[in-house]
């Protein structure tokens, strides 16, 4: 008697499901890994534009107030971890500068005048920025300066808007940023 011998030619369905497996393995993978590394470029876009978004580049539990037109950001305390910077704008006290308002956006609910034509409403105040030292001619005096480099930063208060516990609130943070003032730094 004579024995056939079947040969086996190609692929089974078994070996192909496998290779897709091991396919649909790789695939989630790469995507998963792009997805983690996508919404990660994100976060990093968002915190060198979005003014305050916090800057973990030297640790993990330190919030930036940054902001990033003029290339500072300033280590905040757990008091002032919510505030915002506005956008860069030419500065109301000299033309020939800029300055970024300083927004506390947790008391916009208890700010009791109009929204500036922009939507402002709780600004502490406003950072001021210019290379020749003098803080304008405008009325106010800074609150703090700070110079890095050839350039000189500016803090002014703003006065406010706000009755009974909110404006205790909203002068503890203008003093605290204050005093915080002169740990801004160049990034």
């Amino acid at each position: 008697m004579k024995q056939s011998i079947h040969s086996q030619k190609g692929f089974g369905a078994v070996e192909a499901l496998i290779i897709i497996l091991i396919l649909a393995v790789i695939g989630f993978g790469g995507y998963y890994v792009w997805n983690s590394n996508k919404d990660d470029a994100q976060s990093t876009k968002t915190a060198a534009t979005t003014d305050s978004t916090p800057s973990n580049e030297n640790s993990s539990s330190t919030k930036y107030f940054t902001i990033a037109e003029f290339g500072v950001r300033l280590p905040l305390t757990s008091e002032l971890s919510g505030l915002k910077a506005g956008a860069a704008v030419e500065s109301s006290f000299d033309t020939k500068n800029m300055s970024v308002n300083v927004l506390a956006p947790e008391l916009d609910a208890d700010y009791t005048c109009a929204a500036d034509s922009d939507g402002t409403k709780a600004s502490l105040g406003g950072i001021m920025i210019n290379t020749s030292g003098n803080p304008g001619s405008g009325q106010y005096t800074p609150a703090a300066t700070k110079k890095i480099g050839d350039t000189y930063y500016f803090y002014f208060e703003s006065y406010g808007c706000f009755d009974g516990t909110a404006k205790t609130k909203f002068d503890g943070l203008k003093a605290d940023f204050a005093k915080q003032f002169d740990n801004l730094q160049a990034y």
